[in-house]
């Protein structure tokens, strides 16, 4: 499989990939996961609400599922991981696709809210119900970890997203306008990327499969491609195949572009076969071959650990 590094491909109408946004958004993708419910309208002041179940921003009341992991009791500042599901999705994918459970081992809380209409708002000119009715998620993101740092001990310097499909290309609009340590997408693309002007380097690390109808590879490539330039990373990655421990009839390649400024990191995982899906996840996908040569959950959560801001870059 070719990855295409140069970011002559990022320059491809933005018009095709509002449609792959689209086309997501009626696939879904999301496995049997339960979409959540419309927002009702907040009854409480902004940034209120029940801790792990809702919170208000922007007059709605904006539901989410919270983990906190074992030693995580406000002696310490925890690191945090916003996790965003796919088209037609919700919270449960967090916990369906492991990320609670890999979450754990590095200490992290994990806060996985539910999009409007099941989706993001993506910037995308109308492509999901969040676009179309103007939904300011960057600031409902901003609100929800507020609202976490009120109630939990938050290290502001370790704020992380990670996200599938539509959630994955909400992940690479946040990072270039949010105070993000570090980015993990699955599956997504990004969209407008001539507007992406990070005032920082941030670590990406991503995950396509090379057989995903639903956003191809070719466009889950090019923005991994596009981050390493934005963090002055080398333009050609190194390539490492890794082993092949289980005969399910996927391979990984992965990407590393070296010499990132900041002590950024910048990588893809290249599935030879692997569909519209989590890597390694527990729960089994309909949307092609998943792989379980490497399970996507704990790879972002060991590359997070590596990451935070630096003070400069502040919050």
């Amino acid at each position: 499989m070719e990855l295409e590094s140069g970011l002559g491909g990022t320059r491809r109408t933005r018009a095709a990939i509002a449609t792959v946004a689209l086309t997501a958004l009626l696939a879904g993708g999301c496995g049997s996961e339960t979409p959540a419910a419309p927002p009702s309208p907040a009854t409480v002041a902004e940034g209120e609400g029940v801790l792990g179940e809702w919170v208000s921003s922007g007059g709605l009341q904006r539901t989410y599922a919270l983990h906190v992991p074992p030693g995580c009791d406000g002696s310490r500042p925890c690191p945090l991981i916003l996790a965003f599901h796919g088209a037609g999705g919700s919270h449960q994918f967090a916990q369906n696709d492991g990320l609670f459970r890999a979450a754990d081992r590095g200490g992290f809380v994990v806060a996985a809210p539910d999009g409007v209409g099941g989706d993001w708002a993506l910037r995308c000119g109308g492509c999901t119900l969040a676009d179309q009715l103007g939904i300011d998620d960057v600031h409902f993101v901003d609100t929800l970890v507020s609202h976490l740092s009120r109630h939990l001990s938050i290290d502001r310097s370790r704020i992380y997203a990670a996200g599938r499909s539509d959630g994955g290309t909400f992940t690479y609009r946040l990072a270039c306008e949010y105070p993000l340590a570090g980015a993990g997408v699955v599956a997504g693309t990004m969209l407008n990327p001539q507007l992406c002007r990070p005032s920082r380097a941030v670590s990406v690390i991503a995950f396509h499969g090379s057989a995903d109808t639903v956003i191809p590879f070719f466009q889950g490539s090019v923005p991994v491609a596009q981050w390493a330039d934005l963090d002055g990373c080398a333009p050609t990655p190194t390539l490492t195949p890794l082993p092949d421990p289980v005969d399910d009839g996927t391979r990984v390649t992965r990407y590393d572009y070296p010499g990132c400024r900041e002590g950024a990191e910048v990588s893809l995982f290249a599935i030879e076969g692997g569909g519209h899906n989590w890597p390694g996840s527990p729960t089994p996908s309909s949307a092609g071959r998943q792989t379980r040569d490497i399970e996507a959950s704990e790879e972002m959560v060991d590359f997070f650990a590596r990451h935070a801001l630096s003070a400069t870059n502040g919050n």
